[in-house]
């Protein structure tokens, strides 16, 4: 039975689900754009739910050390300012740069391979930014399907 789509673990089942939809249209030759539905797939999986993981006590992502995730397979950031060291971290930074549309991706390439995507994030909305980090396309499928796959519970 599937589960609602007004809980964080039904609405992230269903971004999972339409991501893999995506990825295969994209492998039968569909004029499909892989790495903007993966950024819909982060507001889905990070922006919508964010203030609901703490209201709820969903769980504590500030006890997931992000050399955790990576010690079991989870894909690398690439920190160019500041450093994000738990998973709670790294989604409150992302869930501001996409909020905020700090968002940069290397290029138009529809190959995952061939797109870097930078986030960055500040403190002050007047002030520098304090906090930036990269990854690459094919590391940004991986992540986001893993964050789908903790968020609903299938790690």
């Amino acid at each position: 039975m599937e589960i609602d789509r007004n809980t964080i673990e039904g609405f992230a089942r269903r971004a999972r689900k339409n991501l893999y939809f995506m990825l295969k249209a994209r492998e039968r030759g569909e004029d499909i754009h892989i790495i903007t539905h993966l950024a819909n797939s982060l507001l889905g999986l990070i922006v919508f739910p964010y203030a609901h993981f703490a209201d709820a006590g969903w769980t504590d992502f500030s006890q997931i050390k992000l050399d955790d995730l990576e010690a079991e397979g989870w894909p690398s950031w690439s920190f160019h300012l500041g450093r994000s060291e738990n998973l709670r971290d790294l989604l409150r930074h992302l869930r501001n740069a996409l909020s905020h549309r700090r968002v940069q991706f290397s290029s138009d390439g529809r190959e995952l391979a061939e797109v870097t995507v930078t986030f960055w994030d500040r403190r002050n909305p007047a002030g520098p930014d304090d906090w930036s980090a990269a990854i690459g396309g094919e590391q940004l499928l991986e992540f986001t399907l893993r964050l789908a796959n903790l968020i609903d519970g299938e790690q």
